[in-house]
């Protein structure tokens, strides 16, 4: 079986692209590279003919595939399953914004916001055409009127039609980790935040966190191959009386692997030096697995 990638060349951090390359190149899997003009709706001309294709690069190659008739089923994307409303409905509270509010462009203007208070903000798609941020409640009220005053000139393919938009406290995050994941299994993580600043780290990761993955998995996947982001956060109990904070691994989000990044340790132990390698390795070693022993198409309906 002929396993093909179409690596997007620009835009796309130079050390991370050479070692995927390398990873192919030693295991004799073809690829090419591709320009992309950021938010083009054109999927670049691919030249080579193959049974199976992998794409990787930024949101707009991973969107223009995805609506691409011939190209659609090779992409592990689905709009629906990886919308936050659907995550948080089949994972519930296992997910760090579990209980936020879901607005559409309607709804700005009836939104209230605590001026002083910290909000976190992020499209309900997952489709990045605006960043998760957080902001104070003021900067949050201007933000959403000047969405809303541009709705309708917006021509932003990654809208995808839909606005709504996640709105919960901001929450206090200790760590973040981000998961490769394939047919259920994590097969690679690393450690990108910690205490608000990245900390890139392949050796911080907990067997309880790995778990706490496992478990999530088994009950549920937006795909069968994707990125997932976690987190552990302080947890305060709702007994005033133990108002001490608990540790608690959380959910942030999933993402395409078709337009995730992967992070890049800065060496400072000789074995580091190889990690980056070897966690691109073991991720495209297991995706070029998994098609070439399954059939069919990969986008995940519900």
């Amino acid at each position: 079986m002929h396993i093909h990638w179409v690596l997007q060349k620009n835009l796309v951090n130079n050390l991370i692209l050479e070692n995927i390359k390398q990873v192919l190149n030693e295991n004799q899997i073809t690829f090419e590279e591709v320009f992309v003009i950021p938010f083009s709706d054109e999927l670049p001309n691919i030249q080579t003919q193959a049974d199976k294709y992998v794409f990787y690069g930024t949101t707009t190659l991973m969107l223009n595939a995805y609506q691409n008739p011939t190209y659609r089923k090779y992409v592990f994307f689905n709009e629906r399953t990886f919308k936050m409303d659907n995550l948080i409905e089949k994972w519930g509270n296992k997910m760090l914004n579990f209980g936020a509010k879901m607005i559409t462009t309607n709804d700005f203007p009836n939104q209230k916001f605590e001026e002083n208070n910290l909000y976190f903000l992020r499209p309900n798609t997952d489709t990045k055409w605006f960043s998760g941020t957080v902001m104070n409640g003021r900067d949050a009220q201007i933000f959403l009127e000047k969405i809303a005053q541009n709705t309708n000139q917006d021509n932003n393919p990654h809208r995808l039609h839909d606005d709504t938009i996640l709105i919960n406290a901001h929450k206090k995050i200790i760590k973040e980790w981000r998961h490769f994941i394939v047919n259920q299994k994590v097969v690679a993580s690393c450690k990108y935040l910690q205490n608000g600043q990245k900390e890139v780290d392949m050796d911080d990761i907990p067997a309880k966190l790995l778990e706490f993955v496992a478990n999530v998995c088994a009950i549920y996947t937006p795909a069968t191959v994707f990125v997932m982001d976690t987190a552990l956060c302080e947890e305060f109990s709702e007994n005033l009386e133990e108002d001490l904070p608990k540790e608690k691994y959380f959910i942030l989000e999933c993402n395409c692997f078709n337009a995730t990044g992967f992070y890049q340790i800065i060496p400072k132990k000789s074995h580091q030096i190889a990690q980056n390698y070897d966690f691109i390795k073991k991720t495209i070693v297991e995706i070029c697995g998994f098609l070439k022993n399954n059939e069919g198409n990969f986008i995940k309906k519900t």
